[in-house]
């Protein structure tokens, strides 16, 4: 045994973001953890917990948990690292005309006179990993549409447009689908 904890301090990086003592008692979150955390510890067991909530994508990231004892030895394990992974819920898909403008869900477009292009968007955002967007005409992928990823001030944005030529024979019944995909590899 190691003996008594004197103190735990969990950092991101250089940045500290919590520390908990016993001696004086402290217990205390900083920086972007103020206000998300509870944190659990057992004298007898010498386990503790420290919950975040709620996650962020920011949260994502390298932490190291740094625990200082009273009396140690050697063999005390006085750092650990822990590497957190974020994912994350992309946005509702937000529709637009080439203008910029509005499109609400389920809305009827039209008329549009014969041989007239039509240009829509479709983009989501917060996605983590970054969505897929498509686009379908009923339920066949339409050829043609095109798509990408940008980055804004607000964070990573997956985007894709179609390009509909408008043919009296051809009425469209278009669909923008986010999909978020997780990968394991094993």
């Amino acid at each position: 045994m190691c003996g008594n904890v004197h103190s735990m301090k969990w950092s991101k990086g250089f940045k500290r973001l919590f520390i908990y003592s016993e001696d004086p008692y402290v217990e205390n979150a900083e920086g972007s953890f103020l206000g998300r955390t509870i944190f659990h510890y057992s004298n007898e067991t010498k386990n503790s917990t420290l919950e975040v909530f709620p996650m962020r994508i920011e949260d994502e990231g390298e932490y190291s948990c740094e625990i200082t004892f009273f009396n140690a030895h050697e063999g005390c394990a006085m750092v650990q690292y822990v590497n957190l992974t974020i994912q994350a819920i992309p946005s509702y898909p937000q529709l637009s005309f080439e203008d910029g403008s509005r499109v609400q869900n389920a809305t009827t477009v039209g008329p549009f006179d014969e041989a007239e292009v039509l240009i829509l968007n479709c983009e989501s955002s917060g996605g983590k990993p970054v969505a897929q967007v498509t686009w379908y005409n009923g339920t066949h992928p339409i050829a043609g549409a095109w798509g990408r990823i940008k980055e804004k001030r607000t964070g990573v944005v997956s985007y894709a447009g179609v390009l509909c030529s408008l043919w009296i024979s051809n009425v469209l019944f278009v669909v923008c689908e986010v999909r978020m995909c997780v990968c394991v590899c094993v």
